[in-house]
Order: C-alpha cells, then structure tokens, then sequence
C-alpha cells in the first residue's frame, strides 16, 4: 500500500449537495427508501430552502435535534429539480444513500477531509502549502491567529475555483465548540470541488472521498506532501462541435474513396484541388 493509499483510506465527505430530477413517483420508489435506510429514525419539518428553491424540508436527528438533511424544491427555474445537502458527519451518510439508490446526479459542491493528529504537523503542512500556492500563482488567504500559532486557517485557491483547499487546525475549532477533549495537534486537510457544467459534474457524482485528492493540481500538492499520488484530470465540460461531428461522418462515409484518391494523386496539392473541385 502506498503512503497516499494508507492516509487517503480515511477521507471522508464531509459536505455533500447535489441536485437530481425527479418527479413524484421516483422519489417515493427509489430514493426516500434509500434516505431512510442511512437515517431510520429522524423528525421532519418543513424549514428555509437552499436559493433558488422555494421549499424545504430537513431531516434531524430525534435525540439531538441536529440537521441530518435538507431538501429543497420548487421553483420557476428548477422545476422538477430536487436539491439534497448533507453537512459534516453527515454527508458520508447522504454520499451512501446515493449510492446504493443508483440513479443519476448532478453534484455541485463537495468536500473531502483528511484528519491527523501529530504535534507540529500544521506548521510543516502549511509552509509546504504555501510554498507551493506562491509556485503556483494560486490564491493564498490565512485567517486565523498565526502570530501566536492557534485556531489557524489557510486556505490555497479561491471559493470561485473548481478546487480550493482548506488546511485548518480542528481542533481549535472543536474546542471552541464545547468539546474540551479535542486535542490541539487535530490538523484537518479538506478539497472543497464545485464544477459549473452538468457533463462535469456528473463525473463528480462517480469519486470517491480519496479521489477528490487525486484532482488536478491538488494531486500535485500531495506529492509535496510525500504521498505517491495518481493524478485524476479535470472533468472536461468541452462539448465537440458541429464541425467536429460533420467531419467524423465525412471520414467514416467516404474513407475508400479518400484512401483511393490517395494513391492516384501525385501530391497534396492535387488531392485538395480534387475535393475542392478545382480540376475539371
């Protein structure tokens, strides 16, 4: 097992929204069950929707009335659309119920997380970040106490891009939130994926919480990292064009008379003066 192999087995999605078309039926048949297999008991109310939905329902947790789900509907320009949002903890549990529902998504943000705890760990990471982010041209942002060295965050790429990363000591942050065992050497390091174009995304619905790492430039990060990584290319949005189609057929339609046209003609020029029909 590699080095990436041995830390990226404990990725984890720990935000998951995406949207699927659905009507009525496909719901009712197919992902609801799916939904109440990973979250069996749960209350739903009706609450504020994501923007541009007009309503929302979310899942909570019966004993301690946290989100598990939101769901949003309705809507002039996403009809027929539903939106799913699952945060933290429980965006691995929304990841599995689309995965075993099976039907097509169309995820439009993700996040995957790598946890550590080891005692100067965000110091080496982070140094080695922004080395590389300077390298790079890519967009550095630091908030956080850095000159006393706590609650720090750096985050490499803008909130606009395909893929931002967020390097953050979580522990500080957990602590902060009431949990008084959080140990202060929690280093998290988090890809954040947002892809605009549906041909895109739907190869974001197929990767699993190691592979987002595997991404683009960020892959490059882990090697600096020392991790052997295997780079994953971007989804492309490119669409082939008219053009490109019509010239495909043309190839395929005629390929025995090109390739004849081939061995008679003595040169370029006269093999493009005959398609052209400049020679009588």
């Amino acid at each position: 097992m590699s080095l990436f192999a041995a830390h990226a087995q404990h990725a984890k999605f720990d935000y998951y929204r995406t949207s699927i078309r659905l009507k009525s039926n496909e719901w009712d048949q197919g992902l609801a069950p799916a939904i109440s297999d990973v979250w069996p008991s749960t209350i739903i109310k009706d609450c504020t929707p994501a923007r541009p939905f007009e309503r929302g329902t979310e899942l909570l947790n019966p004993e301690t009335r946290d989100r598990l789900l939101l769901i949003s509907r309705g809507g002039d320009h996403v009809k027929d659309v539903t939106s799913l949002q699952s945060t933290g903890k429980n965006a691995p549990a929304l990841a599995q119920a689309l995965s075993a529902w099976g039907g097509a998504h169309l995820p439009s943000r993700v996040d995957s997380a790598i946890d550590w705890d080891e005692e100067g760990l965000f110091d080496s990471l982070a140094n080695c970040a922004i080395q590389f982010a300077k390298e790079r041209g890519i967009y550095i942002s630091t908030p956080g106490n850095w000159p006393q060295g706590k609650e720090r965050t750096l985050y490499i790429g803008s909130r606009n891009s395909p893929l931002m990363i967020r390097l953050y000591e979580k522990g500080y942050e957990q602590q902060k939130r009431g949990d008084e065992n959080a140990s202060l050497n929690w280093v998290r390091f988090e890809v954040e994926v947002k892809y605009p174009k549906a041909k895109q995304r739907t190869e974001l619905s197929k990767l699993t919480p190691s592979q987002c790492f595997q991404l683009g430039w960020v892959s490059d990060l882990c090697k600096r990292f020392m991790f052997d990584v295997e780079q994953i290319p971007m989804p492309s949005s490119y669409k082939t064009p008219e053009f490109d189609r019509t010239l495909r057929h043309v190839q395929k339609q005629y390929k025995a008379l090109f390739e004849r046209l081939d061995t008679q003609c003595e040169s370029a020029e006269q093999f493009k003066a005959i398609l052209l029909g400049h020679v009588a």
